[in-house]
């Protein structure tokens, strides 16, 4: 578990860009202030960084007619991190609820309903666009630092592989009875 204060209380500490509606956090390894669930505040501040809230957040703007109430987008993101930390349903956001000094506002699971159901096709593709966009964003923020995204190259590697299954599927090689092209011939 790590520690997460408003204030450094070891010798080294590492801290973690403030968001517009997310606290600072200072991580350090003395024990004291133990959190749960830190280390997905990471994915957050990681879908800030790649402009990816932002973008979500323009994509959604319909949702937030009076500009009041929880922003669609961060609570797109909240989703997200949720499902990567475990959560099974909407209502699992009350586990990032709860962790105030580590994630912030989060919004009710019927803010959280009210923002799925109110995404569209149209909506959909501004989305996925807007997370293409976040992922090139990352790439280009690796190239900077010389670091390689393995989880990504993996993620192409195995999405050639499907696409090689799904192909084989669509032809139709997958349905014949035997592996040699000859018997299936007759």
């Amino acid at each position: 578990m790590s520690k997460v204060s408003a204030v450094p209380a070891g010798r080294h500490f590492l801290r973690a860009p403030p968001t517009r509606s997310r606290p600072k956090l200072v991580v350090s390894a003395d024990g004291h202030g133990v959190v749960n669930h830190a280390g997905s505040r990471l994915l957050a501040d990681l879908a800030d960084a790649t402009t990816l809230t932002s973008a979500f957040s323009d994509a959604l703007r319909r949702l937030r007619p009076r500009g009041t109430g929880h922003d669609p987008g961060r609570v797109a993101v909240d989703l997200a991190v949720m499902l990567a930390d475990g959560g099974e349903a909407i209502r699992d956001l009350a586990v990032l609820r709860d962790q105030r000094d580590v994630f912030g506002p989060v919004a009710s699971t019927p803010t959280a309903w009210r923002v799925l159901a109110g995404i569209d096709t149209a909506v959909l593709n501004a989305l996925r666009a807007a997370r293409a966009t976040a992922r090139e964003v990352a790439w280009l923020q690796a190239a900077e630092t010389g670091r390689a995204l393995p989880l990504e190259v993996r993620h192409r590697a195995h999405a050639r592989v499907e696409d090689h299954i799904r192909c084989g599927k669509t032809t139709g090689f997958g349905r014949f009875p035997s592996r040699h092209f000859a018997i299936n011939a007759a």
